[in-house]
């Protein structure tokens, strides 16, 4: 599967989750600042090509990581840096 269509098929699932929460939730005022921030965000703009290549590089790195399951839960990471968050 090419990179570009693992990508489609990405969106189309985080698409998919972000509908099943807006039909589960009844917080009147959640569903209002969705609409608000869709209303104020301009879809002609696609802010993807105005990023960096090595940001966009950098991006898609992460993200097939993250499908190969190469993460750290937070509380790992707070384990591994422990003695920086200290000071």
């Amino acid at each position: 599967m090419k990179e570009q269509e693992r990508m489609a098929m990405n969106m189309h699932a985080e698409k998919l989750e972000l509908i099943q929460m807006l039909l589960k939730t009844t917080d009147q005022s959640l569903l209002k600042k969705v609409k608000a921030l869709f209303k104020s965000y301009d879809v002609d703009a696609d802010v993807w090509d105005e990023l960096h290549e090595d940001i966009q590089n950098e991006v898609n790195e992460a993200l097939i990581e993250l499908e190969n399951g190469d993460i750290l839960s937070n509380e790992e990471v707070k384990l591994k840096h422990e003695k920086w968050l200290k000071k």
